[in-house]
């Protein structure tokens, strides 16, 4: 099934309307203008298939009736109905983008660093999303998970088997129990890396942990300047 929209698409737009509109960008700022324009097309999108599907009905005046058989009435031999072919078409496409941009969004704060592709970093290698390298030797490296805005059990065990920091873009704190807190925090100690989050949700996490329990959390607007000094050390700072 097609895609409804492209992430390298959105994230160039993205950043077109940023320099437009003459504002300060970084890695908050290109995020959260990627995920609203994914908002808005996802919106275009149910609204330009329901007036085409309805555009074809001779509506009468009972047309509350009419247009709710119409929406329930049979699709295809695959979708029950319209609206649930859309909703499947969106879902599919709707989160494998949300993951890419959320990825570029990264890489957009690497390259801002004056850090290469290929020579000081590699993508989607290894189980992993971003690998940062040791200039001096390439046999010391750094693993990235990169993931959007929501946390979920799956970004804390991917952090443990396959990444050695996180970076995020949660807007939900209420996923950061004192478990996940903890989990997060002990996982990054022991690799010698951060989970890196948005500056919001730091100060959330101030407020309710003590500094030992969030030792090894950091604002995700340092995320580019640390990677940038663990390519010419060999370590975080």
């Amino acid at each position: 099934m097609d895609k409804i929209f492209k992430a390298n698409e959105l994230f160039k737009e993205a950043l077109k309307n940023l320099k437009n509109r003459n504002v300060s960008i970084d890695i908050n700022t290109i995020h959260k203008e990627t995920y609203n324009l994914m908002i808005i097309y996802k919106n275009n999108y149910y609204e330009k298939n329901l007036k085409e599907y309805l555009r074809n009905l001779n509506l009468s005046k009972d047309v509350e009736e009419k247009v709710l058989n119409a929406l329930l009435k049979p699709y295809n031999d695959k979708y029950s109905n319209i609206i649930e072919a859309l909703s499947r078409s969106l879902s599919q496409s709707f989160q494998p983008i949300s993951g890419k941009l959320a990825e570029l969004c990264a890489e957009y704060e690497l390259q801002k660093n004056d850090l290469k592709y290929k020579i000081d970093y590699e993508k989607n290698k290894n189980h992993t999303d971003i690998i940062i390298y040791y200039k001096s030797n390439k046999k010391i490296f750094h693993r990235i998970e990169v993931k959007n805005v929501s946390l979920r059990e799956r970004a804390t065990r991917g952090l443990i088997f396959d990444g050695d920091s996180l970076l995020g873009f949660f807007n939900q704190p209420n996923e950061f129990t004192e478990e996940n807190v903890k989990i997060l925090n002990e996982s990054c100690k022991s690799t010698g890396g951060y989970c890196y989050v948005p500056p919001e949700l730091f100060d959330y996490l101030v407020e309710i942990y003590e500094d030992a329990k969030i030792d090894r959390f950091k604002k995700n607007i340092d995320f580019g300047r640390d990677m940038k000094y663990f390519v010419e050390n060999g370590n975080l700072p």
